[in-house]
């Protein structure tokens, strides 16, 4: 079975990583846990529409939709997760700055770059986001190892979904930073990491899952 095949079985992933959220609403319905599960029946459902715009053929708007809804989607729910979850008017400056950083880039990016051909991606913008991301996720393991929580960390909620976000954000830096270079210049390389990318969608989205059978808000 190929790489495609693979790419919309993630999209059932995404969606059952969802559902599981819903099995826990009697637990999260009174949190702002409870647009975590509806944020991930949305992507999925997102997701779908774009493997149906690769089925018709139609590639310009499966481009258009993830580059310019799916991924600001994606960044945009994670920054106000992190808001939602800061605790100090520093932390939520950081993380309103990132957001605003992430944004800007993305408009300038969006004014600035050719018109779009194949295989195009915003890479500036992206990488800019990521970078904050990563930020605002070694924070959190920060404060976590210097409180209490660290003794009952599997229970945190926050935990899983930040080690998830971990690894693909961490790993998906080369790939998505790179990606207009690489396709240029090493286009061989790129089926391989693609794969990799696959393997850390799988991951994350299976630890979304966990955190919500495991994870407990407080």
């Amino acid at each position: 079975m190929g790489q495609l095949f693979f790419l919309k079985l993630l999209n059932v992933v995404i969606l059952l990583s969802g559902v599981a959220g819903f099995v826990r609403w009697k637990e999260i319905k009174d949190s702002y846990w409870k647009w975590f599960p509806v944020y991930l029946i949305i992507l999925g459902l997102l997701n779908l529409l774009a493997f149906y715009m690769i089925d018709t053929k139609n590639i310009k708007s499966n481009q258009w939709l993830v580059i310019y809804l799916i991924i600001p989607f994606e960044f945009l729910f994670a920054f106000w997760l992190f808001l939602k979850k800061a605790e100090t008017r520093p932390q939520k400056t950081l993380i309103l700055t990132g957001m605003g950083v992430y944004l800007l880039s993305f408009f300038i990016e969006i004014l600035l770059k050719e018109e779009m051909k194949e295989l195009y991606f915003l890479s500036f913008s992206y990488t800019m986001g990521n970078i904050f991301m990563l930020i605002f996720i070694l924070l959190y393991f920060w404060k976590l190892s210097v409180s209490e929580k660290i003794l009952f960390f599997y229970r945190e909620r926050m935990f899983w979904v930040c080690v998830g976000m971990l690894f693909f954000w961490l790993g998906s830096l080369p790939y998505y930073g790179l990606f207009n270079y690489m396709v240029k210049n090493f286009m061989n390389i790129l089926p391989a990491y693609a794969w990799l990318m696959l393997s850390l969608n799988y991951l994350m989205y299976t630890l979304f899952a966990v955190s919500f059978i495991w994870g407990k808000e407080n």
